[in-house]
């Protein structure tokens, strides 16, 4: 079983799920908890948690923010990393003064473009680029890790199956 209870600095990564950008998804396999949000015309796009001690060589596409990410990510994270967002976000961003956000429109030296991926599908943050940002952070919020006791649970139903309707 793994260690309950460790403590993890935690960073949220605004990623694209767009079909379009679906096979240049990368770092999401490395990420703790991915949280999926619908955005605007049946698109959905990923709220990426990721351990910042432990943090993929590079992640993306990143693209914009909106409010309801942050309200999915701070239980755990208090860093965002994202490019652009919906002025609703982006004033909600000013309301806490214990989250920290790196917008890649004002800070794009630290975000990388793939050339060969077309836009805007093609903004990836790198595991260099994050820890540097990251060196910005006065206080940097850490949560114990997993956020539950795992291993078998007493007594269950017996359930092999789970069904999500996601409409």
């Amino acid at each position: 079983l793994p260690q309950w209870g460790r403590k993890k600095a935690i960073v949220s990564v605004m990623i694209e799920n767009h079909e379009e950008a679906r096979p240049h998804h990368s770092g999401l396999e490395d990420a703790l908890i991915i949280e999926e949000f619908f955005v605007e015309g049946l698109i959905t796009r990923f709220n990426a948690l990721f351990d910042a001690g432990d943090f993929p060589a590079m992640t993306g596409p990143v693209r914009s923010l909106r409010p309801y990410f942050i309200d999915g990510a701070l239980p755990w994270a208090s860093v965002f990393f994202h490019i652009g967002g919906s002025p609703e976000a982006l004033e909600r961003l000013d309301e806490f003064d214990t989250i920290t956000a790196f917008n890649g429109i004002y800070r794009d030296t630290y975000f990388t473009r793939e050339n060969n991926i077309p836009p805007p599908h093609d903004a990836f943050l790198t595991e260099d680029s994050m820890n540097e940002l990251l060196g910005e952070v006065e206080k940097h919020s850490s949560v114990p890790w997993p956020p539950y006791k795992t291993g078998r649970a007493p007594d269950g139903s017996g359930a092999t199956t789970i069904s999500i309707n996601f409409f």
